[in-house]
Formats: C-alpha cells, structure tokens, sequence
C-alpha cells in the first residue's frame, strides 16, 4: 500500500496591524521636593583635564567648597530664553521613572516601554527639555561618599520644595492604550520620581508626583508665581532650604575667616523682591490632594 504524503497548505496572507500614534499632555504636581544633581562643569572640566595634585599647604589655602558655586552648578540651567522658565528637567528622567516602573508591574515589559513611548516637552525646538516651575533653595547635606572607605562629605544642591511641570506623551497604539499609559505614568510618580534621592533609591522619598487636572488650582497659581524671573532671582540670591543647612553655611563661612582667607568667603545677601515674592507661595499649594489625571489630546 503506498504512503499517503501530506500536502503542504499553502501560506495565508500575513495581517499587520496598522500602528497608530497618539499624544497626550499631563499636567504634573510634585507631591515631595524635588532635589536637582547634574554633572557640573567643574567636574565635566575636570575628566577632559584631570586636575594636578596639590600639596599640604595648596590644599589647606583652597576652599575645597564653594556652597554658592555647587548650588547653581547642580541644577539643570537653560542658558536661553526661549522657554518660560530658567529650570528644567531632561525628559529622558520622566521616561526613565515609567521604564523604571514597568519591572514592578506583571505583564509589562521594560523593553516594550522604551521604544513605544515618547516624552517631550511642548515647545517643539526643545522637545528634550521639560520646563520645571518651582523656586530653587540651597540645600546642603552630610553624605558618605563611594570610595571603599565611604568618607563623610558636604553636597551642595538645589532644591524645590514645591514643584511642577507639563508635558507630552506620545505612544503607540494599540499595542499600548491610554488608560495604561496614564496609569504607568502616575504609578512612576508615586514609587520611582525623578531627581536625586528618589523614592526608587530606597532611604530617600523625594522627586516624587501626581497627576492632576488641567484646572488645578495649586499647579495653576505655582505656574503663575514661579516662572523664569523669579528663578533667576532665586539662584542669583538663594535662600538656604532649612536651619541646619544655615548652619552649616555658616559654619563654612567661619572657617574660612579663621583662616585668614576671607576672600573666599561666600556671603549670603538678602534676597531680592522678586525672590522673596516667589517664596511666599499661596497656602493652597502647601496642602496635597488627590488630584485627578489631568490629561488634553494634542
């Protein structure tokens, strides 16, 4: 009896979806302070020319730190004006925050997130910039340093207590669907955040947010009392952020005088008018709600 060969079927045609782009815009409310570090030009400066080593006495007559110089060299400057504030954040921070997220929550997948979703902010020459609204103050802190030793040190960083921002959201669709993006978004904000001493990090609880809606009173009078004039005033004239970051300011500032070296000496003027308005936020601004998602299509 001859073998019955199985005749191969023939190919049906391949279906490939049509992927589609969508874009929202959210509007952000920072929930903790928000603690600015980037790489300063010093540091930047120095891996393209290592610095020389210096002997006893150049180090005993150098000012190892300068609190007025750190605070402005650690927040994220925009050298123009073409946006409505002088702060921001890189978009890549928010995005990072959502990738972040994604390896906590079954069935989302960090590598699917990281092509599918684009965040940018609304002027569209400088998408990668985030506008940050929000008075920066000096911050000082006793941190333990990464050599094997972990050798106590002072870091010098700006710091805004009350925060916000707005930006764009673009993803695809319909391997993603708005309600998921918006929910991964807000999630990031309640357990990942954005800026140094995250709540991601562990000890830390700062950078974090909420979405709100697009009425929002406290994002709203923030916006309005916080933009690019009052910033400049703040990092021209900071503020210190709380008492023992005075102290030790001032502490600094006694040091160098004892050493005769009163050149260096950093001296904290009194803030001007336009920083002093900026720091009297409105009430409505310290109380935290559950604000609602606030999103617009674009």
């Amino acid at each position: 009896m001859a073998s019955k060969v199985k005749e191969k079927e023939a190919p049906g045609p391949i279906e490939i979806i049509t992927i589609e782009r969508e874009t929202i815009q959210v509007f952000v409310w920072g929930m903790t302070p928000l603690i600015m570090n980037t790489v300063s030009f010093k540091a930047k400066n120095q891996l393209a020319f290592p610095p020389e080593k210096k002997n006893r006495a150049e180090r005993a007559a150098t000012l190892k730190h300068d609190p007025i110089a750190e605070y402005r060299d650690s927040a994220y400057v925009l050298s123009h004006d073409e946006l409505p504030t002088r702060l921001y954040m890189p978009a890549t921070s928010f995005k990072g925050a959502m990738m972040t997220m994604s390896l906590r929550i079954p069935g989302v997948f960090k590598t699917e997130i990281a092509p599918l979703v684009f965040i940018h902010g609304l002027d569209d020459e400088y998408p990668d910039y985030i506008p940050i609204y929000g008075i920066p103050q000096l911050r000082m802190d006793v941190v333990r340093n990464s050599d094997p030793n972990h050798t106590p040190d002072i870091h010098t960083r700006a710091c805004l207590r009350h925060w916000a921002c707005t930006f764009r959201i673009t993803f695809a669709r319909p391997l993603l669907t708005r309600t998921g993006i918006i929910n991964l978004g807000a999630s990031s904000g309640m357990f990942i955040g954005v800026g140094d001493y995250r709540q991601e990090k562990g000890k830390g609880s700062y950078g974090t947010f909420e979405y709100v809606a697009d009425n929002d009173k406290r994002w709203a009078e923030l916006v309005k009392t916080s933009g690019r004039r009052i910033q400049d005033a703040a990092l021209e004239t900071p503020v210190c952020y709380d008492l023992e970051t005075e102290r030790l300011y001032r502490s600094i500032n006694e040091q160098i005088t004892k050493r005769g070296r009163e050149d260096q000496v950093t001296k904290a003027e009194k803030p001007s008018k336009a920083a002093s308005a900026g720091a009297t936020i409105i009430a409505a601004g310290r109380k935290r709600g559950n604000g609602q998602a606030g999103i617009a299509p674009v």
